[in-house]
Order: C-alpha cells, then sequence, then structure tokens
C-alpha cells in the first residue's frame, strides 16, 4: 500500500546522490554485465527482481536527482496526439478476460546496467538506482539492457513455458528492451525444444522497470459503434514511469486508438465481466489519494467519490463493486492473487483452511466476507453469482504452517493467479518434476478440467514468482480479438420443468452481418449433435431445442454464430469439447404451445398491450400457461399468467416497463413491440 510524503528536499543531498559519468565504452560495459550476470547464483538473480520500497525521501530524490542526468525527451511517438481521444466512444464495454485474445503481451526479464557493468534499478530513461551495500543509494546513466537468458537464473524457464503456452492459442507479444538480443532468445527457445512459431517481438527504447505486464498493460475496449479495439490507459506506480509509458507507446506501433485516464489502477486489481460490471479491490482509493503520480509528478488528491466517477467513466460502468483489499498477499491488495471470473456468472476463488481463522491471518475473514458481498449480488442475468474453490496451495514439504500474516506474504502462494486465453487456461503450480507438492497440483488439474469443461488446463511452476508478490497473471496482459462476434447468453444449468420444445436465447451482434446462429444440442454421451436454426428479432435470436426429448434426460448444447465474412464463434468458446448442460423435465401441467398467433396492439403502446386471441391449429392463447416478455438483451423482463379483456382478447399490463424494444413470446411464437 502506498504511503504520503511531502517534497522537502536540500540541494546538497541531490547533488551527492548523482553519480555522472562521462565518455563510455557501451560493449565494454556490457561485457562486464554479461560476466557478472553468469556468476550469479539462483537466488541472487531472485534478488535483483525484488521488488525495492524506497523511503519516502529517496522517492523525492529520484525525481530531482533524475533532471541532472541529461534526461531524454518524450519524442518516441511519431504523432503522439493523433492517437488521443478527446473523450471516450459515447457507447463501448471492456471484454472479460474469458472472451476471445488476438495475443498476449509479456515482458521477459532484463537487467540494466551502468558504465562500469554494474546492475542497476531502472527509474526514468537512461537514469537507474544503485543501491550500496554499506546503505543508500545513488542514481547513474543506464548504458544498456541484457536479457535474461542466464544458465543460473530460474526466470528464463519460466517464461519459455509460459510464451510456449500462450502461443499455442494466440500470438505471443515479447517485450525486450534491444531487437539485437532476440537471435539469442531464438536459440535459446530452440535448445529446450520450445522453438517460437506463434509471436512477435516489441521493443521499448526506453527499456523496461519490470516484468509485472499485467498492472501497466493496456487495457482493451470495444467502440460499440463498429466493434473496432482501442486501449485504455490507466497510471501506475510513481517509480515505474518507463512501464507506465509503455501503452502508449503500444498503441502507436500497432495503429490502436487509446484514451489516457489519470486514475492509478493496475490490471491485477479489476475483474471485468464485459458487460458493464466490474470488481475492484479497496486499495485503488488509496493509490488515487496521494498526492504523487509516475514519474513522482506532483498530483491532485482525489477524492473517494472522485475515484468512483472516474471508473465508472474509464470503463463504462453500470455496476461498480468494491471489495476489502487483502493485507497479506505480498503486498498489492490486488484481487486476482485470489479471486477470478471465469464466466459473467462464475468465480473461482481461494478456500483458505480454518486454521488460518485467527486475529493472526486478517485475510481469512477478509476473503469469506468479499465472497459474501459478492453472493449478495446480481450478475448481468439477474441471478446469483456462483463460486468454484480451489485449494491454497501447501508449501513445498505438502504442510501449511505459515498462519501468520508476516510469515504467508512472503511467499503467498494462489493457484488462481492465472491466465485465461482462448481455450486453455494456464495456473501457477508450486511443484515440477522433481520437488514441491505435485500430488495437490494434480489434484487442482482435475478441479480445473471441472470446473472449465473443454479447456487444456497448463500448470506452470510459479516458485520464482510468488515471493515477489504475484504470479502468472501478474506477468501477462490479454490484447483482444479485433472485431470479436458478441454473444450474451443465460447458461442454462440444473433441473429445467417445462414442455418440450425448450426455448434458447440469445443476443448475438457483430459489426458485419451475421449469416446464422444455431443451436447445436444432443443427449447426453451420444455422439450426434442435432442443429436447431435461432431466428433473429433484430440482435436477439431465438431457437428450441429437445423436441420429442424424453423426460428426466440430460441435455448439452452451445452456440454457434458465422459472420459474413466467414468468422465462427462458438459459445462457450471451448465449444463443441467444452458446453452448457441441464436435465429436461416435462410436467404433465404444462399446455401445449404449437399453434399459437400472435397479433398485438396498440403497438406502440405505454400502458398495456392486448394480444388477439386468433388460434389457427389447435390452441387458444387461453389455454397458455405463461406469456413472456423479453428486452433487447435477450432477458426475460416478465412472465404473465394471462387475463382476458372485455372484447375476448388477452391484455398485458406493461406499465412498469421502461421505454424501448421488447419482444413478446408465446409458444414458438414471438412478435416485437415498443413501449413508449
Amino acid at each position: 500500500m502506498r504511503r504520503y510524503f511531502t517534497p522537502l528536499l536540500a540541494a546538497l543531498v541531490l547533488l551527492s546522490a548523482v553519480t555522472l559519468f562521462g565518455e563510455t565504452n557501451p560493449n565494454e560495459a556490457k561485457q562486464k554485465a554479461i560476466q557478472k550476470l553468469k556468476s550469479l547464483k539462483p537466488d541472487e538473480f531472485l534478488k535483483l527482481h525484488k521488488p525495492k520500497r524506497p523511503s519516502e525521501e529517496n522517492l523525492l530524490i529520484y525525481k530531482e536527482a533524475a533532471k541532472l542526468i541529461a534526461p531524454k525527451g518524450d519524442n518516441r511517438l511519431q504523432s503522439k496526439e493523433e492517437f488521443k481521444m478527446d473523450s471516450l466512444p459515447p457507447s463501448f464495454r471492456v471484454p472479460g478476460e474469458f472472451e476471445e485474445s488476438q495475443a498476449v503481451l509479456v515482458s521477459w526479464p532484463s537487467y540494466a546496467y551502468d558504465a562500469k557493468g554494474n546492475f542497476v534499478e531502472p527509474f526514468t530513461p537512461g537514469v537507474g538506482v544503485k543501491f550500496k551495500e554499506t546503505g543508500g543509494f545513488e542514481l547513474v546513466e543506464i548504458v544498456g539492457y541484457e536479457l535474461d537468458l542466464f544458465e543460473d537464473s530460474p526466470f528464463p524457464i519460466l517464461w519459455a513455458e509460459l510464451i510456449d503456452a500462450i502461443q499455442y492459442e494466440c500470438t505471443a507479444w515479447i517485450r525486450v528492451a534491444n531487437l539485437e538480443d532476440t537471435v539469442k532468445l531464438h536459440e535459446y527457445m530452440n535448445s529446450i525444444g520450445k522453438p517460437l512459431y506463434n509471436y512477435e517481438f516489441l521493443s521499448d527504447p526506453d527499456g523496461e522497470n519490470a516484468f509485472w505486464t499485467r498492472d501497466f498493460g493496456p487495457y482493451g475496449a470495444y467502440d460499440n459503434s463498429n466493434d473496432s479495439l482501442f486501449f485504455i490507459n490507466a497510471q501506475y506506480y510513481p517509480i515505474r514511469p518507463i512501464d507506465n509509458d509503455y501503452p502508449e507507446l503500444l498503441a502507436s506501433n500497432k495503429g490502436y486508438k487509446f484514451f489516457s485516464s489519470q486514475l492509478e489502477t493496475e490490471g491485477g486489481n479489476i475483474i471485468a465481466d464485459g458487460k458493464g460490471t466490474a470488481f475492484f479491490g479497496d486499495v485503488i482509493y488509496w493509490n488515487n489519494a496521494d498526492s504523487v503520480g509516475p514519474g513522482l509528478v506532483i498530483k491532485e488528491r482525489w477524492s473517494t467519490d472522485r475515484t468512483r466517477e472516474e471508473m465508472t467513466k474509464v470503463f463504462n460502468l453500470k455496476n461498480r463493486h468494491i471489495l476489502n483489499s487483502l493485507n497479506c498477499d505480498g503486498g498489492t491488495g490486488h484481487l486476482d492473487i485470489y479471486l477470478k471470473l471465469i464466466d459473467d456468472e462464475t468465480f473461482i476463488i481461494t478456500k483458505f483452511p480454518d486454521k488460518y481463522n485467527s486475529v493472526n491471518f486478517p485475510d481469512y475473514a477478509l476473503i469469506n466476507n468479499n465472497r459474501k458481498a459478492i453472493s449478495e449480488l446480481k450478475s448481468v442475468h439477474n441471478t446469483p453469482y456462483k463460486f468454484l474453490e480451489l485449494p491454497l496451495p501447501t508449501d513445498d514439504n505438502g504442510t501449511q504452517n505459515r498462519v501468520r500474516c508476516e510469515t504467508f506474504q512472503q511467499d503467498a502462494r494462489g493457484f488462481i493467479n492465472g491466465l485465461i486465453v482462448n481455450k486453455s487456461f494456464i495456473f501457477p503450480s508450486y511443484s515440477d518434476d522433481i520437488d514441491g507438492n505435485s500430488q495437490q497440483t494434480q489434484e487442482v488439474v482435475e478441479l480445473l478440467k471441472s470446473y472449465l469443461p473443454g479447456y487444456r488446463i497448463v500448470p506452470i511452476d510459479s516458485r520464482v514468482l510468488s515471493p515477489l508478490g504475484g504470479a502468472l497473471h501478474c506477468i501477462t496482459m490479454q490484447i483482444p480479438a479485433d472485431k470479436p462476434v458478441y454473444i450474451k447468453h443465460k447458461a442454462i444449468r440444473g433441473t429445467v420443468s417445462t414442455k418440450a420444445p425448450y426455448e434458447i436465447a440469445a443476443v448475438v451482434e457483430h459489426s458485419d452481418s451475421l449469416v446464422k446462429v444455431n443451436c447445436h444440442w444432443r443427449i447426453k454421451d451420444q455422439p450426434v449433435w442435432f442443429i436447431a436454426s435461432m431466428q433473429a428479432l433484430d440482435s436477439l435470436y431465438v431457437g428450441f431445442i429437445a423436441n420429442g426429448v424424453q423426460d428426466g434426460l440430460e441435455i448439452e448444447y452451445y452456440l454457434q454464430a458465422e459472420t459474413v465474412n466467414g468468422k465462427i464463434v462458438n459459445y462457450p468458446i471451448t465449444a463443441p469439447d467444452g458446453y452448457f448442460g441441464f436435465k429436461y423435465m416435462d410436467p404433465a401441467s404444462v399446455a401445449d404451445f404449437t399453434g399459437v398467433e400472435i397479433a398485438i396492439s396498440p403497438n406502440p403502446a405505454s400502458e398495456y398491450i392486448e394480444i388477439n386471441n386468433n388460434p389457427t391449429v389447435n390452441r387458444s392463447v387461453d389455454e397458455v400457461s405463461e406469456i413472456k416478455i423479453y428486452n433487447k438483451l435477450g432477458e426475460c423482463v416478465s412472465n404473465h399468467p394471462p387475463t382476458g379483456s372485455g372484447s375476448g382478447n388477452l391484455r398485458i399490463d406493461i406499465s412498469h416497463l421502461s421505454a424501448g424494444v421488447y419482444y413478446l413470446r408465446i409458444g414458438n411464437r414471438t412478435e416485437m413491440f415498443v413501449k413508449i
């Protein structure tokens, strides 16, 4: 959690904290740095990446002293203003992480060095911090960066396994400081049997502060008017201005528009459902209430209300929920340590053993309270959120004895801080073929297979990351697909008691025309999928399945949409290997809906509508047990038993509905009407 400080500086102290070098030999400095890196042991590499927490006085000294070291101008962008937006689109949405991705951004670890080949902590472009063994620090010029491909470093193998798992699903965008180092990276990947085949190297001439891509990477968003992708750039930690600026450079190089907000929030602290609801940890209030922004620029302190207002605006939220941040999670307070949405109404959450329920471990109560708060909310489908539990990882010896906050947060392990990318879930494990609790890892793999049907479950040993305060989710950022097919559908689960055929409704939208939308369904354990065509009523598609299916059978189904340009999208994304399922019941009390015609008047309407009682085949509307009204999003907003009017027609009260377009469904007939 960030602390407050005030700008009290002494010029003498500033000058003593700066080392200026004259002419240097970059190649000589590079060779010295390489030799030092080759001599390091695994735990020494870990120490180089350990987050530094400078004192308040030192943070301000960094800022003022950096001005004395020939700072670079911000001339990286050819036309910076060309990509900035005066305002956000009038209608847009931030997708959920479980939606389609075109790429995943990662930063390969590297080490900055000075003219003497000594390692320095990158601060601003060209300026690093050198910590002295005797205490204190000095600011020095960064001569170069060396990519971490060293044999004794524990980081390269993790990044290699991660990128290999990513490129199976989409393009791996690999950020490096020097493109000339990528030849060696290719050689390394080939040498361990994981050659690069679906990748793109991205360089930043200013280098990098750290590899925590999730927290500084851009948020993708879709302009609803044309499905075009753009980037939202929030603000990152004050002492990492190089990383904070990177999203603008990325947007420029890729040609995406971006919107920059002064809101300070990291990607690990937001969970979005893709439909206008998002969850944040309350550390976001602390981050915005201080007076120091990225690059240690003095800024306005934001009130809680001001922060909430900006959160709603930047992410276009209909629902904004704030949860209590944890205290023992390694120092971030981010939600992704223990919580993740795997669809728009289902969370996976860490289950702490009861032995953690004590005053010495406040996070036990915080997580349970947050879960209770979420359970009292409604999802976008007006259903309670569901929770699926994953166990707390053990230590390598299979025990869980670090039950005090101060000991647990030194290595805050969790299985949930993983990456959903298209049809894979890449999650942090804490074992390998040699040591660690491999039995628990396999148990979690099986759990995740049951929670995420059809997904490829990929464990990656992340023991090198958890002592640094994060895991796989923290070092990656999904880049959403261009022009996706948007599908909103309330998954049918459990037991369904109704008369066949069963109605399936979904909102399906795309900037290009849709050729068809179908529901594929089958009886459980049967090899044949039947196809039910779904008919369009504006963006609402309705179809029927299970006609003639016997009572008590289980039905499996998924949706498929095809655009005019040939793109085919399944929902869920893992179909046909993954699908939704429900048990079908056939109560005798439900009337047969076949043959009911609908004629609505008045239309438009304000207080009520009447349905002309005109059966054309064998049923009267009087015999239908219920009438359903759907809004444009495909949500059932009203269920009515019909009531006859004096004229013999059936009258439905719509006075409680807001103005808009609605669809009336009786049996297998649907008609549209407008409420004014």
